[in-house]
Protein backbone atom coordinates (compact mmCIF):
# COMPACT_ATOMS: atom_id res chain seq x y z
CA UNK A 1 0.00 0.00 0.00
CA UNK A 2 2.61 2.60 0.68
CA UNK A 3 4.79 1.68 -2.27
CA UNK A 4 1.24 1.76 -4.42
CA UNK A 5 0.64 5.48 -3.36
CA UNK A 6 4.03 6.62 -3.24
CA UNK A 7 3.93 5.52 -6.73
CA UNK A 8 0.76 7.78 -7.33
CA UNK A 9 -1.87 4.87 -7.90
CA UNK A 10 -4.92 4.23 -5.92
CA UNK A 11 -5.23 1.72 -3.61
CA UNK A 12 -8.11 -0.66 -2.88
CA UNK A 13 -5.93 -2.81 -0.31
CA UNK A 14 -7.42 -6.17 1.35
CA UNK A 15 -8.19 -6.40 5.09
CA UNK A 16 -7.13 -6.51 7.67
CA UNK A 17 -5.56 -3.13 6.59
CA UNK A 18 -2.04 -3.99 8.58
CA UNK A 19 -0.94 -6.54 11.10
CA UNK A 20 0.04 -4.12 13.84
CA UNK A 21 -1.32 -0.57 15.16
CA UNK A 22 2.16 0.66 14.53
CA UNK A 23 1.57 0.28 10.96
CA UNK A 24 -1.99 1.89 10.98
CA UNK A 25 -0.46 4.88 12.24
CA UNK A 26 2.12 5.15 9.60
CA UNK A 27 0.08 4.31 6.70
CA UNK A 28 -2.40 6.85 8.07
CA UNK A 29 0.61 9.57 7.94
CA UNK A 30 1.49 8.65 4.45
CA UNK A 31 -1.90 8.32 3.21
CA UNK A 32 -2.22 11.95 4.61
CA UNK A 33 0.56 12.71 2.39
CA UNK A 34 -0.91 11.72 -0.99
CA UNK A 35 -4.20 13.12 -0.96
CA UNK A 36 -4.89 12.70 -4.81
CA UNK A 37 -5.04 9.13 -4.53
CA UNK A 38 -7.63 7.33 -2.92
CA UNK A 39 -7.25 4.31 -0.48
CA UNK A 40 -9.91 1.89 -0.18
CA UNK A 41 -10.03 -0.96 2.42
CA UNK A 42 -11.82 -4.56 1.65
CA UNK A 43 -14.61 -4.40 4.28
CA UNK A 44 -17.12 -4.88 1.35
CA UNK A 45 -19.93 -6.39 3.48
CA UNK A 46 -20.50 -3.13 5.24
CA UNK A 47 -21.19 -1.70 1.73
CA UNK A 48 -24.40 -3.11 1.16
CA UNK A 49 -27.66 -0.67 1.03
CA UNK A 50 -28.76 -2.92 4.31
CA UNK A 51 -25.66 -1.94 6.02
CA UNK A 52 -26.43 1.37 5.78
CA UNK A 53 -29.95 1.03 6.39
CA UNK A 54 -29.34 -0.50 9.69
CA UNK A 55 -26.20 2.37 10.25
CA UNK A 56 -29.35 4.99 10.21
CA UNK A 57 -31.85 2.74 12.51
CA UNK A 58 -28.85 2.71 15.20
CA UNK A 59 -28.15 6.53 14.80
CA UNK A 60 -32.14 7.69 14.92
CA UNK A 61 -32.57 5.44 18.41
CA UNK A 62 -34.58 2.70 16.34
CA UNK A 63 -32.69 0.00 18.45
CA UNK A 64 -32.78 2.25 22.24
CA UNK A 65 -30.09 1.58 24.00
CA UNK A 66 -27.83 -0.62 22.32
CA UNK A 67 -25.95 -2.43 24.79
CA UNK A 68 -24.79 -5.97 23.33
CA UNK A 69 -23.18 -7.03 20.06
CA UNK A 70 -23.26 -11.08 19.47
CA UNK A 71 -21.14 -11.70 15.98
CA UNK A 72 -20.23 -14.65 15.08
CA UNK A 73 -18.43 -16.28 11.60
CA UNK A 74 -18.49 -20.32 11.82
CA UNK A 75 -17.68 -22.86 9.51
CA UNK A 76 -16.81 -26.94 10.13
CA UNK A 77 -13.57 -26.81 7.61
CA UNK A 78 -9.85 -26.87 8.11
CA UNK A 79 -9.46 -23.51 5.79
CA UNK A 80 -6.61 -25.61 4.05
CA UNK A 81 -5.90 -25.37 0.00
CA UNK A 82 -4.38 -28.07 -2.21
CA UNK A 83 -0.37 -27.80 -2.37
CA UNK A 84 1.18 -29.58 -5.30
CA UNK A 85 4.91 -28.61 -3.84
CA UNK A 86 5.44 -28.75 -0.53
CA UNK A 87 7.93 -25.69 -0.92
CA UNK A 88 4.91 -23.41 -1.60
CA UNK A 89 3.01 -24.51 1.78
CA UNK A 90 3.22 -21.29 3.37
CA UNK A 91 2.39 -19.26 0.33
CA UNK A 92 -0.79 -20.91 -0.74
CA UNK A 93 -2.30 -21.56 2.79
CA UNK A 94 -0.79 -18.01 4.35
CA UNK A 95 -3.51 -17.85 6.46
CA UNK A 96 -2.26 -20.67 8.80
CA UNK A 97 0.89 -18.50 9.43
CA UNK A 98 1.29 -15.62 11.44
CA UNK A 99 3.57 -14.55 9.39
CA UNK A 100 1.23 -13.84 6.59
CA UNK A 101 -2.29 -13.80 8.45
CA UNK A 102 -4.12 -12.13 11.58
CA UNK A 103 -6.64 -15.38 11.56
CA UNK A 104 -10.03 -15.87 12.20
CA UNK A 105 -10.26 -12.20 13.84
CA UNK A 106 -8.59 -10.64 10.72
CA UNK A 107 -9.70 -12.80 7.61
CA UNK A 108 -13.69 -12.77 9.13
CA UNK A 109 -14.49 -11.06 12.51
CA UNK A 110 -12.83 -7.72 11.25
CA UNK A 111 -16.21 -7.16 8.76
CA UNK A 112 -17.82 -7.20 12.10
CA UNK A 113 -16.16 -5.29 14.37
CA UNK A 114 -16.04 -2.79 11.41
CA UNK A 115 -19.02 -2.30 11.16
CA UNK A 116 -19.60 -1.58 15.09
CA UNK A 117 -16.87 1.24 14.83
CA UNK A 118 -18.35 2.64 11.92
CA UNK A 119 -21.90 2.50 12.97
CA UNK A 120 -21.45 3.91 16.29
CA UNK A 121 -18.64 6.11 15.40
CA UNK A 122 -16.54 4.10 18.64
CA UNK A 123 -13.12 3.15 19.39
CA UNK A 124 -12.61 -0.22 21.96
CA UNK A 125 -11.79 0.53 25.52
CA UNK A 126 -10.58 -2.93 26.18
CA UNK A 127 -10.07 -6.14 24.30
CA UNK A 128 -9.54 -9.21 25.84
CA UNK A 129 -9.53 -12.67 23.70
CA UNK A 130 -8.78 -16.30 24.13
CA UNK A 131 -8.48 -19.30 21.77
CA UNK A 132 -6.72 -21.98 20.81
CA UNK A 133 -5.60 -25.05 17.75
CA UNK A 134 -8.43 -27.08 18.98
CA UNK A 135 -9.24 -29.42 16.46
CA UNK A 136 -6.85 -29.40 13.58
CA UNK A 137 -3.41 -30.34 14.93
CA UNK A 138 -1.73 -29.98 11.54
CA UNK A 139 1.15 -27.42 11.59
CA UNK A 140 -0.90 -24.74 11.06
CA UNK A 141 -0.04 -21.29 14.18
CA UNK A 142 -2.97 -19.01 13.60
CA UNK A 143 -6.11 -20.31 16.07
CA UNK A 144 -8.90 -22.72 14.96
CA UNK A 145 -11.07 -21.58 17.42
CA UNK A 146 -11.32 -17.98 19.07
CA UNK A 147 -13.53 -15.51 21.27
CA UNK A 148 -13.14 -11.91 21.93
CA UNK A 149 -14.36 -9.77 24.38
CA UNK A 150 -14.74 -6.03 23.17
CA UNK A 151 -15.88 -3.33 26.16
CA UNK A 152 -16.39 0.20 24.68
CA UNK A 153 -16.98 2.12 27.84
CA UNK A 154 -18.31 5.15 26.41
CA UNK A 155 -21.02 3.74 24.87
CA UNK A 156 -22.08 1.27 27.52
CA UNK A 157 -21.18 -1.72 24.99
CA UNK A 158 -19.54 -5.23 24.94
CA UNK A 159 -18.97 -7.02 21.87
CA UNK A 160 -18.92 -10.66 21.37
CA UNK A 161 -16.79 -11.49 18.47
CA UNK A 162 -16.30 -15.41 17.93
CA UNK A 163 -15.50 -17.89 14.83
CA UNK A 164 -14.80 -21.74 15.13
CA UNK A 165 -13.73 -24.09 12.05
CA UNK A 166 -15.51 -27.05 14.02
CA UNK A 167 -19.22 -26.53 13.42
CA UNK A 168 -20.92 -24.37 10.64
CA UNK A 169 -24.44 -24.29 12.06
CA UNK A 170 -24.93 -20.26 12.80
CA UNK A 171 -22.78 -19.67 10.12
CA UNK A 172 -22.44 -16.05 10.15
CA UNK A 173 -24.39 -14.27 12.62
CA UNK A 174 -24.58 -10.89 13.59
CA UNK A 175 -27.30 -9.50 16.26
CA UNK A 176 -27.13 -6.28 17.62
CA UNK A 177 -29.28 -5.62 20.48
CA UNK A 178 -30.69 -2.61 21.80
CA UNK A 179 -33.38 -1.73 24.96
CA UNK A 180 -36.24 -1.06 21.88
CA UNK A 181 -35.27 -3.62 19.81
CA UNK A 182 -32.76 -6.44 17.86
CA UNK A 183 -31.53 -6.42 14.64
CA UNK A 184 -30.07 -10.26 13.28
CA UNK A 185 -28.36 -9.41 10.27
CA UNK A 186 -26.47 -11.53 7.90
CA UNK A 187 -24.46 -10.38 4.51
CA UNK A 188 -27.39 -9.77 2.60
CA UNK A 189 -30.59 -10.14 4.55
CA UNK A 190 -31.40 -8.54 7.96
CA UNK A 191 -34.52 -8.65 10.12
CA UNK A 192 -35.53 -6.26 13.30
CA UNK A 193 -37.09 -8.08 16.23
CA UNK A 194 -39.13 -5.40 17.96
CA UNK A 195 -39.31 -5.64 22.27
CA UNK A 196 -43.06 -6.01 23.34
CA UNK A 197 -43.43 -1.93 23.90
CA UNK A 198 -42.02 -1.37 20.30
CA UNK A 199 -43.73 -3.90 19.01
CA UNK A 200 -46.83 -2.56 19.81
CA UNK A 201 -46.14 0.96 19.03
CA UNK A 202 -45.20 -0.12 15.19
CA UNK A 203 -48.37 -2.25 14.81
CA UNK A 204 -50.58 0.99 15.76
CA UNK A 205 -48.79 2.60 13.13
CA UNK A 206 -48.52 0.46 10.85
CA UNK A 207 -52.50 -0.93 11.30
CA UNK A 208 -53.87 2.25 12.05
CA UNK A 209 -52.34 4.95 10.74
CA UNK A 210 -50.76 3.69 7.90
CA UNK A 211 -47.64 6.22 8.61
CA UNK A 212 -45.31 3.35 8.16
CA UNK A 213 -45.60 0.14 6.13
CA UNK A 214 -43.58 -2.86 7.79
CA UNK A 215 -43.28 -5.93 5.76
CA UNK A 216 -43.63 -8.39 8.80
CA UNK A 217 -41.08 -11.95 8.57
CA UNK A 218 -43.32 -15.23 7.98
CA UNK A 219 -43.55 -16.03 11.57
CA UNK A 220 -44.88 -12.38 12.39
CA UNK A 221 -41.75 -12.03 14.60
CA UNK A 222 -39.62 -9.68 13.17
CA UNK A 223 -39.43 -7.10 10.36
CA UNK A 224 -38.23 -7.42 7.21
CA UNK A 225 -35.36 -4.66 6.43
CA UNK A 226 -34.24 -6.07 3.04
CA UNK A 227 -36.63 -4.46 0.64
CA UNK A 228 -35.21 -6.24 -2.86
CA UNK A 229 -32.72 -8.93 -3.37
CA UNK A 230 -29.12 -7.06 -2.92
CA UNK A 231 -25.60 -7.55 -4.92
CA UNK A 232 -22.91 -8.91 -3.29
CA UNK A 233 -20.93 -6.17 -1.27
CA UNK A 234 -18.23 -6.23 -3.36
CA UNK A 235 -20.62 -4.54 -6.46
CA UNK A 236 -21.56 -1.60 -3.80
CA UNK A 237 -17.50 -1.53 -2.70
CA UNK A 238 -16.29 -0.88 -6.12
CA UNK A 239 -19.10 1.50 -7.14
CA UNK A 240 -18.18 3.36 -4.25
CA UNK A 241 -14.20 3.36 -5.01
CA UNK A 242 -14.89 4.52 -8.47
CA UNK A 243 -16.89 7.46 -7.04
CA UNK A 244 -14.07 8.16 -4.24
CA UNK A 245 -11.82 8.48 -7.54
CA UNK A 246 -14.05 10.33 -9.74
CA UNK A 247 -14.46 12.93 -6.65
CA UNK A 248 -11.14 12.53 -5.15
CA UNK A 249 -12.94 12.00 -1.97
CA UNK A 250 -12.77 9.52 0.80
CA UNK A 251 -14.29 6.42 0.29
CA UNK A 252 -16.69 5.02 3.39
CA UNK A 253 -14.37 2.21 4.30
CA UNK A 254 -10.95 4.27 4.44
CA UNK A 255 -7.57 4.46 6.03
CA UNK A 256 -8.86 5.87 8.93
CA UNK A 257 -12.08 3.20 9.85
CA UNK A 258 -9.78 0.38 8.35
CA UNK A 259 -6.85 1.76 10.78
CA UNK A 260 -9.27 1.54 13.22
CA UNK A 261 -10.56 -1.91 12.61
CA UNK A 262 -6.50 -3.11 11.77
CA UNK A 263 -5.67 -1.89 15.35
CA UNK A 264 -8.57 -3.31 17.43
CA UNK A 265 -7.54 -6.66 15.03
CA UNK A 266 -3.61 -6.27 16.49
CA UNK A 267 -4.89 -6.34 20.08
CA UNK A 268 -7.36 -9.12 19.86
CA UNK A 269 -4.30 -11.37 18.88
CA UNK A 270 -1.87 -9.85 21.18
CA UNK A 271 -4.36 -10.64 23.81
CA UNK A 272 -5.17 -14.07 22.50
CA UNK A 273 -1.51 -15.16 21.72
CA UNK A 274 -0.14 -13.62 24.53
CA UNK A 275 -2.74 -13.51 27.31
CA UNK A 276 -3.20 -10.09 29.01
CA UNK A 277 -5.97 -7.47 28.48
CA UNK A 278 -5.64 -5.13 25.98
CA UNK A 279 -6.16 -1.86 26.38
CA UNK A 280 -7.20 1.34 23.58
CA UNK A 281 -4.34 4.18 23.40
CA UNK A 282 -5.10 7.79 23.15
CA UNK A 283 -2.66 7.48 19.60
CA UNK A 284 -5.10 4.64 18.67
CA UNK A 285 -7.91 7.50 17.46
CA UNK A 286 -7.87 8.17 13.60
CA UNK A 287 -9.21 10.86 12.60
CA UNK A 288 -10.04 12.70 9.46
Amino acid sequence: ARDALEAGKHVMLEKAMTFTPEQALQLVDIAGRHKKQTLQVGHQYRYSPLYYKVKQMIQNGYLGKVTQIDARWDRNWNWRRPVPDPGLERKINWRMYREYSGGLPAELLSHQMDFIHWAFDCRPTTIYGTGGIDRYKDGRETYDNVQVNVRYEKEGMIGNFGATCSNQHDGYSFRIKGSKGMVSLLVDDGIFYPEPETRKELEEVDGVSGATKLTWNDDKKGIKLADNKLKDGSFYAFNDFYRAISENSLPDSNVYTGGTTAICVALANNSIYNGPLQSWKPEYDLNV
